[in-house]
């Protein structure tokens, strides 16, 4: 809509563009959920394959993208 008030206020159509200060709002992401505290210490201590992955994400605040980025930076 900006740009077709533009376009007519550059040709003359229009003196002034209306919507020039207007700002729109997006949509705000949807909260994700949290584990409590309490909830990663019982997956921990369940123990299971990824309990140490969950363990590092969890106090380190990586994401898997970046964990799994420096497992291949270790493996090389």
């Amino acid at each position: 809509m900006k740009q077709l008030v533009n376009f007519a206020c550059d040709r003359g159509f229009v003196a002034a563009n209306p919507l020039k200060k207007l700002r729109i709002k997006g949509p705000r992401p949807a909260q994700q959920p949290n584990s409590t505290l309490e909830q990663v210490h019982r997956i921990i201590a369940a123990g299971g394959v990824y309990a140490d992955i969950y363990e590092l994400l969890a106090f380190t605040g990586l994401r898997i993208s970046e964990v799994r980025w420096l497992a291949g930076a270790a493996s090389s």
